[in-house]
């Protein structure tokens, strides 16, 4: 009823999460998972009314604005999705490694902060100002503190050299984390501890981990940025706060729907060289620190397609380039020519869709598309530096 996934995702089985009202009346339900095996295993309810639910997935699984946007490897990985209370989806992700890993517990705390606990056998398991950053056994237990939004302030394995999982917590009005579980280490890290060692087999056991109050300012904003294919490209983010925060430069290819980490990008200036395939993508940096997690600003690259030179021999087969008549009439371009024209490719990606002209036309008349004034802007400074290359121009011609 109302679902956001009204269709079985297929596998053995799909999580599910339904909404009831005081008076036990159905309000919303949906299936949440893909072509693996799905199941929710806990599920928060903020005081706004915002709805997230963990569990593990064997891949498969949808993803929305995801932290994680793959599949980690393994026999599972742990998830969280999160919906608003009309049921739609607000972000999916995973969260895992190349082991088994599974979220059973979550938590919301006054502010729509998450806590989440489970168990996982990765190795490499998302890690960020780790309290013990090394697996310690098979299994550990992992604790796992994100935003609203789904951006990790921290990440940390718990456990010893054996067995852990933890099977429950809270996120207490000050902000402080407890989480309890099984363990079967003799050497469970113990802190101020009731009952310092094992007493023989599965032993039960409770953290409490203290937040802190610093938080992150962001000083600087990436910039939307129009750039010719081939050109260098640069984005600039930076942040104040203590401790010193983490830059994480992220990328989307769908227009905002998911965004995943860029490799290295950890500086506070993101610079490579644009290509035509990266036109219209998103960037953004994610700025942390063990106490807060900020994004930036979206920030749109654009990149225009520089003009083709006619192949050589081409100016006696086919008449050469006319004068090109520009009119910059709100978010249209217009361009008359005789003979071949060298466009190689404009490109137009208003609302997700891409337009390609392509070079070989013979006629005179006039071809409207629309562009963003600031690709335009490109295109015509890239057609004024042809027109000064003189290349395979017919006698006669003019600008």
């Amino acid at each position: 009823m109302n679902a956001s996934q009204p269709l079985y995702g297929g596998g053995t089985f799909d999580a599910f999460v339904l909404k009831l009202s005081a008076d036990s009346t159905l309000l919303w339900s949906t299936y949440w998972g893909g072509a693996g095996e799905d199941a929710a295993t806990s599920v928060s309810v903020d005081e706004s009314g915002m709805v997230t639910v963990t569990g593990f997935t064997s891949g498969g699984f949808p993803v929305w604005d995801a932290y994680q946007s793959t599949y980690g490897g393994g026999s599972s990985d742990a998830f969280i999705v999160k919906y608003d209370a009309s049921g739609s989806p607000a972000w999916s992700t995973y969260l895992g490694g190349a082991g088994s890993d599974a979220g059973r517990a979550i938590a919301a705390d006054t502010g729509g902060n998450m806590m989440i606990t489970g168990s996982t056998a990765s190795p490499d398991f998302p890690m960020l100002s780790p309290h013990q950053a090394i697996l310690g056994g098979g299994n550990d237990a992992f604790v796992v503190k994100c935003s609203a939004d789904g951006d990790l302030f921290w990440s940390t394995f718990y456990g010893g050299s054996d067995l852990e999982s933890g099977d429950d917590g809270v996120s207490d009005v000050n902000g402080n984390v407890v989480f309890g579980g099984t363990t079967k280490s003799v050497d469970f890290p113990v802190f101020n501890a009731h009952q310092p060692g094992n007493a023989g087999g599965d032993d039960a056991f409770v953290v409490k981990l203290h937040p802190c109050a610093a938080t992150v300012s962001i000083l600087a904003q990436p910039a939307d940025t129009t750039v010719c294919g081939g050109n260098p490209v640069s984005f600039v983010a930076s942040a104040s706060g203590t401790p010193a925060p983490i830059v994480q430069w992220m990328l989307s290819t769908d227009n905002g729907r998911n965004w995943q980490r860029i490799p290295g990008a950890t500086n506070q200036v993101l610079t490579f060289n644009a290509s035509l395939d990266q036109n219209g993508y998103l960037y953004r940096a994610l700025i942390t620190n063990p106490c807060a997690a900020v994004r930036s600003r979206e920030a749109l690259l654009l990149v225009a397609a520089r003009l083709r030179r006619p192949a050589a021999g081409a100016a006696a087969a086919v008449p050469g380039f006319h004068r090109a008549v520009h009119r910059f009439g709100g978010t249209r371009l217009e361009y008359a020519m005789a003979g071949q024209y060298g466009w190689r490719r404009n490109l137009d990606r208003s609302r997700g869709r891409e337009r390609q002209h392509t070079a070989g036309h013979r006629d005179t008349g006039q071809t409207r598309f629309p562009v963003p004034r600031a690709v335009l802007e490109c295109v015509r400074q890239q057609r004024d530096r042809w027109s000064t290359s003189r290349c395979q121009r017919a006698s006669g011609d003019r600008e």
